[in-house]
């Protein structure tokens, strides 16, 4: 397993990984889907060039020609360059030079002259026309990634002349210039067998270029090439694999930039994916468009609309696509015209695996409008030899009718069913088919199909619910959905926040109020391999049921794994858009804390979950909800009857084991017969809570100026680091990060803004928090707080005067013991005693049986 913080040296060669490692390797999955926190620019990038290089074929190695003719433009015939092409494009090419400073090498006066270059290429490569592209240098810009919360550009953007798309990330290609042929990240690589720190950055600075590219247009595969010095490098992306052509001197060749741009200018639409990008023309589709949108905003399937950048627009940001008819006829295929609502709903933030991406839509038909002609379009990329997704819908519809709490399903099917496609179909097929078999030692790929599927079932996001009551009617109706599937033999596997829906039009669901969607990667009677498929760790790993971490070997995925997974789901929506707090003994533990321990904790949240589970529980509150909060506290009881210890297992066997959907059902039916339930409570946006540190910095700041008066230096909140022992496998890239436990309660800071976060709404719960008058402040603190002490530096305080006084009695031995078995731990002993570090003997023991990778090279 990667981890991400680990990159100092960063090794591109990765050793053969089996499915669960490559799973297990993708960083900005997950983790970023669901991040409470604001997003850290550095780890996105780091956990980028982490995610690429367990992906890379061909380390750097591959011959310039092939990689262009067999890579990234197979069958497209690549013309002959003429000497006097050559010298002309050489003539150009001379003046790129980088510039040494005064602080060390400067590529910027390199932009001017590549560009010129590049357009000189693309208008005299071909005698007859020049190629449809233009160049656009966009270093400086550093636009806002809509999906992603970061800020980045590439240098040169390569855009479609026939266009007037301005943002990078929606460019055909990109182009990333260095320097020096020392930053190339392949620069020695194959003496040396690792990366020094610059070249590591670029590394990650690339593959961080890519993933933004992918998710801010529809990609099939996406081209790049890199700068460094007088050297030059392809890269190639798809779902599959990331790979990079050997390096060459382009003033030397400019012959292989020219079949680069006339390549990208006329195979495939240099990769972005033509049957999701067409635009919506036609006037009356236009008013359909805002018309239908208006309709989904009502029923709160989609937003109010924002344009992501300037110049965007509700019907610019619609695509129109042709849709294979259900009722087709023999020998001839039918297709349905639908429209995209504006912007997808739902973007994978990661490059490889299944890539989906879920737009809402509407039927075409003049004829036809409102909620009924509105539908859920989903593609992404299917792995080779799985059931189709439509397979799995028919499994649990058994004899066609509909199940009440999972989805319908209207059609779904392969973009192309041509087995030599390469456009549709990743370079894995090809690449697998290439390694003899005595070749052991390469790495095999996963074979991925591009796959759309067309739900009529539209839904309205969990985080949007409009009383907490119906949150808890849709998940009901879900969990019978899968009572459903468990007795058709399918088990979901994959319970999260994103594949639980609210129904939008409950009549046309059979009177549920919520369903299931996503089953592809249920596992179902009559699947090849289904113990394999079972015992496989997958899901999204927030969710997924912590048994699936904490046992060496938990077996098969049961019914009461997806179960658990419902009840980490509810607690996760009431968590972020209610006010919920724990309460135990008089002080209170705030949401936005909470949320950071069992969802944000990387490995170490399996852990925080067991100790919630165990004490916690039975203290959550939701503000002014008596049903929800005792619906949590007997759900989370059936959850932690699977964790009890092995003696409570043998004297009390009756209260073990008790997840079952009849008993979940049970206490939900129970919750919703209560009376108590709030009038209007609807979902509290949720604002992104800010990061440790910068929060931290934030309050210093304030308590120096004079403006958080309830803040003062000595009650500031102090994190203390939480060890890395967890060992979960799954796409967490945080797994080897701390994860934060505070000892107490954040400190209320008067924000000047009007606007109350959800974060500053939890922390406004009163905290009972004494001052640690001990605490040794950061650096940048004390140096501020002698700035507003005139500059005078302080005298230390003695050690008599930080000493007990007189009066206070000394600790005894026995006062210093651990508390009895039967005598209940506060929380933070909970934490603490789960989370320290073992010594001594413990501790070897612990160090010479840990997780290690297969290679240094996993480092």
């Amino acid at each position: 397993m990667v981890h991400p913080t680990a990159y100092d040296n960063l090794p591109l060669f990765q050793p053969e990984l089996s499915t669960a490692d490559r799973a297990a390797s993708h960083p900005n999955a997950s983790k970023h889907q669901f991040a409470s926190c604001k997003a850290d620019h550095a780890e996105h990038r780091r956990a980028a060039g982490v995610e690429s290089s367990v992906y890379l074929h061909g380390e750097g190695k591959v011959n310039v020609r092939d990689f262009l003719q067999t890579e990234c433009f197979p069958g497209l015939e690549l013309p002959r360059v003429s000497p006097e092409k050559v010298k002309r494009f050489q003539k150009f090419l001379d003046k790129v030079q980088a510039v040494q400073t005064s602080s060390g090498w400067s590529e910027r006066p390199m932009y001017t002259p590549l560009v010129n270059s590049f357009v000189d290429i693309s208008t005299n490569a071909v005698r007859t026309r020049a190629l449809p592209l233009r160049f656009h240098t966009c270093a400086d810009l550093r636009p806002l990634d809509s999906n992603g919360g970061v800020r980045a550009s590439p240098d040169i953007a390569i855009h479609d002349n026939n266009g007037k798309e301005a943002y990078w990330g929606r460019s055909l290609a990109f182009i990333e210039v260095k320097p020096t042929e020392a930053d190339d990240p392949f620069y020695n690589i194959h003496e040396r067998k690792e990366l020094r720190m610059g070249q590591t950055k670029v590394w990650n600075q690339i593959q961080e270029y890519a993933a933004i590219s992918f998710r801010s247009t529809p990609r099939c595969f996406l081209l790049a090439i890199g700068i460094f010095g007088d050297t030059a490098r392809f890269f190639r992306w798809d779902r599959s694999t990331v790979m990079a052509s050997e390096g060459f001197n382009y003033k030397r060749h400019p012959e292989h930039l020219v079949h680069f741009l006339i390549g990208l200018s006329e195979y495939a639409s240099g990769g972005i994916d033509a049957t999701a990008n067409a635009p919506i023309t036609a006037r009356a589709e236009q008013e359909l468009v805002e018309r239908q949108y208006k309709i989904a905003q009502q029923l709160l399937v989609v937003p109010e609309y924002k344009p992501s950048r300037k110049g965007d627009t509700l019907v610019k940001d619609s695509r129109r696509m042709l849709i294979p008819s259900p009722s087709q006829t023999a020998g001839k295929k039918r297709f349905d015209t639908y429209l995209t609502l504006g912007r997808p709903i739902f973007t994978s933030k990661s490059i490889f695996g299944r890539g989906t991406c879920v737009w809402v839509a509407t039927r075409a038909t003049p004829k036809r409008g409102g909620k009924e002609s509105l539908v859920i379009i989903k593609d992404s990329w299917r792995e080779n030899g799985r059931w189709k997704e439509g397979q799995i819908y028919d499994k649990i519809r058994e004899a066609g009718e509909h199940v009440p709490g999972v989805a319908r399903l209207l059609v779904d099917y392969d973009i192309t069913e041509d087995e030599d496609d390469e456009i549709h179909r990743t370079s894995a097929f090809r690449l697998n088919r290439s390694f003899k078999s005595n070749q052991k030692k390469k790495k095999k790929y996963k074979e991925l199909i591009h796959h759309r599927v067309i739900l009529p079932s539209v839904g309205i996001p969990l985080s949007r619910f409009t009383s907490t009551r119906l949150l808890l009617e849709a998940v009901r109706d879900a969990v019978e959905g899968h009572k459903t599937m468990c007795a058709r033999r399918v088990i979901h596997r994959d319970i999260s926040v994103n594949n639980i829906m609210i129904s939008a039009d409950v009549e046309a669901e059979g009177g549920a109020k919520g369903f299931l969607i996503d089953p592809e990667l249920a596992a179902a009677t009559g699947m090849a391999n289904l113990q394999a498929e079972l015992q496989h760790l997958t899901g999204t790993y927030q969710f997924t049921s912590i048994h699936r971490f904490l046992v060496a070997k938990p077996g098969d995925h049961a019914p009461w794994n997806d179960l658990e997974s419902f009840y980490w789901v509810v607690l996760f929506v009431v968590l972020r858009h209610t006010v919920a707090y724990v309460e135990e003994d008089g002080k209170r533990t705030g949401a936005d804390k909470l949320i950071k321990e069992l969802y944000d904790g990387g490995s170490h949240s399996p852990k925080l979950k067991r100790i919630f589970l165990g004490g916690d529980v039975a203290h959550i509150v939701v503000e002014g909800n008596a049903p929800l909060t005792k619906c949590l506290v007997q759900f989370g009881r059936l959850v932690y009857s699977h964790y009890r210890d092995e003696d409570i297992q043998v004297l009390l066997p009756h209260a073990v084991n008790r997840l079952t959907h009849d008993n979940v059902l049970s206490v939900i039916n129970e919750a919703l017969a209560s009376e108590g339930w709030p009038a209007d409570d609807k979902a509290i946006p949720f604002a992104l809570i800010e990061r440790p540190s910068v929060q931290e910095n934030k309050e210093t700041g304030l308590a120096l100026e004079g403006h958080g008066e309830s803040c003062t230096m000595a009650s500031l909140p102090h994190a203390a680091s939480v060890s890395n022992e967890g060992s979960a496998e799954m796409n967490d890239p945080s797994s080897s990060h701390a994860a934060s436990v505070s000892k107490g309660g954040s400190a209320e800071v008067n924000d000047p803004s009007p606007q109350l976060t959800s974060s500053q709404k939890h922390k406004s719960i009163p905290v009972g928090k004494k001052e640690e008058s001990g605490t040794r402040l950061r650096r940048s603190a004390r140096l501020n707080q002698l700035k507003v002490d005139g500059g005078k530096q302080q005298k230390r305080p003695r050690a008599e005067e930080l000493a007990p006084t007189a009066a206070s009695k000394p600790i005894s031995k026995r006062s210093r013991q651990q508390p009895a078995k039967d005598v209940p731990l506060r929380r933070s002993q909970r934490i603490a005693s789960s989370t320290a570090a073992p010594k001594g003997r413990e501790a070897a023991k612990a160090r010479a049986t840990a997780h290690r990778p297969r290679s240094t090279r996993n480092a």
